[in-house]
């Protein structure tokens, strides 16, 4: 190699083969498992390998965490302890590492030489391509691979066939499904949307329609999955994938009776069906396992043995459930061996808190400490509960002054009972810290305008009605974090449950914290939260979210607007333009009209403004101030590159893009009116125009119509002159251009 990492010359203008072929020649990375004689991991020893991968990682930069690898163990450091793994099996574990967003190859001390960063979401193609035994086929051959791929359960080598026959050109219905399914499977749920917002096929929209109702099923909207499912049981001949998606909106939905006729359907057209065996054997064992059947329980562990012997990607799962089943039996040896399995091939905390129970119930209480001591530093919660087997004291609450006992059990009630009075919310709790961000989402979807829409248990409510159960709200969050030793309770003398607060420990934010003050506010605010008013800024800050947000899914998802809305919008967006006009604004859907609308907003508080003028005349109404909205999100759409999403509300109506976050242009434009003469650089509607013009860059250099960086450079300094006056050395030119070549990168894989 001569002292040269074999993906140096890896580049966006390159494909896919001509980066990462190279890689079906290296056996083995290598990972760094210690330095200067302290060691993070034994690297003799395979398991405490994988386990310090499963947990492992550097910043890279402040927002992207990576895995370090080593396609050659001399561009490591002469003073780093290196372990030995097989290359496909070090990406796979990887990719399952819930800390990381990527791998960085080769970062090799003392050499000039640049290391190479691949996001997690390429990491199952790059295995895929290493498993596969050809590579260099034409498209339709890929299409074969891939579907026989799939049959045998190698999720990883379909990944890479479908996604190489998209990329050799074969026809969208030949590979689109496969794709997807393949995603799916691999829970990489941005590109499942992204896949969504693809689709233009108007002949396949049944086989769309059974993607679209797992989607449902898997974000816990079973009701919209039944619904979707409902017209292929009015059909002659009901396909097997439509009884697998009913039996899996029946198995979330607790229905387990009529999840195990859904999947005994399935299997009987697809025997081997790993998705209806593993669903079969959890509904099985979920109506034997409270009372203990072994009969009962015998029959789910033969369908995880079966998922065992015919399939591949969804082997560790099925030995994950098949030793609960052991553990319910009290087989603790069988249980072990099936937890060991499953380590050595998908790291799981569960899997881990497991095999320290089986441990233990063998008296084998010093082995199983090892994962307990695990658990406790990377994934507390799965330690709960363990303390009582290893002699060592859980958290608990701590009362911050010196008040009798009979606040703090004052305080824990009045929570347990908030706790059962939320079910009825049907919002999604799991309680982790992610739970403060999934109320964020219920409020962006269910509040965008600061007022519960129909179809939240809260629409309607006011006043101290809605206060009640807001305060509800923030005290099962705040008490997350407290239980999970973040912060503690600081509790006035007043003793009033609204004024309760939380003092979070240092490293986590802010001192004292008066949590329920802040969910009124983020309410209020609705689909206009910025980073100091979501929650999820504070909560961010806690060890434990990092750990817990790889897997996260936003259970209110918003989906793409339809062609018909779309078009109803552009409407609109057509009437503000011909009204404007007529009073002399030229509005042209170019970048001039942030200025223009600027001027049109400010045209309200001029004595002879054209709005001011209609405010008088009572002719400016609400429906056309949305209007000139919609506008500025045709302007936003079309230097975004992005899509409409649809909602409800009109407050929640956003512009998504790939790599940006999304833009809410009529919440937008009313924050510009509400600020007024008042406004400053943030809230200007000009403060949109370097994002759009860094969204458009990123879209012509996905589409080749940037060839280089230094075309990027140029054509970014002659839009945004004022990021060379302001910074004259070209740091944050050259800043802006990394920024826009990573996501156009996001975007192109």
């Amino acid at each position: 190699m001569s002292g040269v990492s074999p993906l140096v010359s890896a580049s966006p203008e390159k494909s896919f083969l001509e980066n990462y072929g190279v890689l079906r020649n290296i056996p083995n990375l290598y990972i760094p498992v210690g330095w200067e004689g302290e060691m993070a991991a034994d690297p003799n020893d395979r398991q405490q390998v994988l386990d310090f991968l499963d947990m492992a990682f550097v910043n890279l930069t402040p927002d992207m965490k990576v895995s370090l690898v080593y396609t050659n163990p001399s561009f490591a450091g002469p003073d780093t302890t290196l372990a030995e793994l097989p290359t496909d099996v070090a990406l796979e574990r990887i990719f399952h590492n819930k800390n990381v967003q990527g791998v960085t190859f080769d970062g090799v001390v003392g050499s000039s030489n640049p290391a190479h960063t691949v996001y997690s979401f390429v990491l199952p193609m790059i295995v895929g391509m290493i498993r596969a035994d050809a590579v260099d086929c034409d498209a339709m051959t890929h299409v074969g691979k891939a579907r026989d791929a799939l049959a045998k359960d190698k999720a990883y080598e379909a990944f890479f066939h479908a996604a190489l026959a998209r990329d050799c050109g074969a026809p969208k219905e030949h590979f689109y499904f496969l794709e997807l399914e393949c995603l799916m499977t691999l829970s990489l749920h941005t590109q499942v949307q992204q896949y969504y917002r693809w689709w233009d096929g108007e002949g396949m929209k049944q086989e769309r329609g059974l993607f679209l109702a797992r989607s449902h099923s898997l974000s816990g909207d079973t009701p919209g999955a039944f619904k979707l499912l409902k017209p292929y049981f009015k059909s002659g001949k009901v396909p097997a994938m439509a009884w697998l998606e009913r039996g899996r909106a029946l198995c979330i939905s607790q229905r387990y009776d009529e999840a195990v006729a859904a999947f005994d359907k399935c299997l009987a057209m697809e025997p081997d069906n790993c998705d209806a065996l593993v669903g079969k054997g959890i509904s099985v064992r979920a109506l034997h396992y409270a009372s203990g059947n072994v009969e009962g329980l015998n029959q789910a562990l033969e369908c995880f043995k079966k998922v065992e012997q015919c399939g591949d990607y969804h082997v560790p799962e099925a030995l994950h459930h098949a030793g609960t089943i052991h553990i319910a039996m009290q087989n603790w040896e069988e249980g072990e061996k099936t937890f060991r399995k499953t380590l050595m091939l998908r790291g799981s905390d569960v899997s881990r808190r497991n095999l320290a129970l089986t441990l233990h119930a063998q008296g084998r209480v010093e082995e199983g400490r090892v994962y307990y001591n695990y658990l406790i530093r990377y994934c507390p919660e799965q330690a709960q509960g363990l303390e009582k087997y290893y002699q060592t004291g859980g958290q608990t609450y701590v009362i911050n002054v010196g008040e009798t006992p009979s606040i703090e059990e004052r305080l824990t009630a009045y929570i347990e009972t908030a706790r059962e009075r939320m079910k009825q919310l049907n919002m999604v709790w799991h309680g982790d810290v992610c739970d403060w961000r999934r109320f964020d989402d219920y409020v962006d979807y269910y509040a965008p305008g600061g007022k519960f829409l129909r179809g939240s248990a809260l629409h309607g409510l006011e006043g101290a009605d809605l206060q009640e159960w807001l305060l509800d709200i923030s005290l099962h969050l705040a008490a997350i974090v407290v239980e999970k030793g973040f912060a503690r309770w600081v509790i006035p003398n007043d003793q009033n449950m609204a004024d309760v607060e939380i003092e979070f420990n240092e490293g986590c934010g802010v001192g004292k914290y008066n949590l329920f003050n802040s969910v009124l506010h983020r309410v209020e605010v609705g689909a206009n939260a910025d980073n100091l008013t979501n929650l999820e800024m504070l909560i961010s800050m806690t060890s434990e979210f990092d750990e817990v947000v790889g897997s996260y899914r936003n259970p209110y998802p918003a989906l793409p607007a339809s062609p018909g809305r779309i078009a109803e919008f552009e409407r609109r967006a057509a009437r503000a333009c011909t009204e404007m006009r007529r009073r002399g604004f030229n509005l042209t859907g170019d970048l001039n009209d942030l200025r223009e609308i600027e001027c049109i907003v400010m045209s309200l508080f001029q004595e002879n403004g054209a709005l001011k003028q209609m405010m008088d005349n009572d002719t400016l109404t609400d429906d056309f101030v949305f209007d000139i909205g919609f506008q500025l999100g045709m302007v936003c759409a079309k230097y975004y590159g992005g899509e409409w999403y649809d909602h409800d509300d009109v407050f929640g109506i956003s512009i998504h893009c790939t790599g940006y976050a999304p833009i809410h242009p009529i919440r937008r434009l009313l924050k510009r009116i509400e600020y007024g003469l008042n406004a400053d650089s943030i809230t200007s509607l000009l403060s949109l125009e370097p994002a759009l013009i860094c969204a458009d860059l990123t879209n012509k250099l996905r589409e080749h119509e940037i060839s280089t960086r230094e075309e990027l450079a140029a054509m970014l300094a002659e839009a945004l002159p004022s990021v060379m006056d302001e910074d004259p050395s070209g740091k944050s030119l050259d800043r802006m251009v990394t920024m826009i070549t990573s996501c156009a990168e996001i975007v192109r894989h």
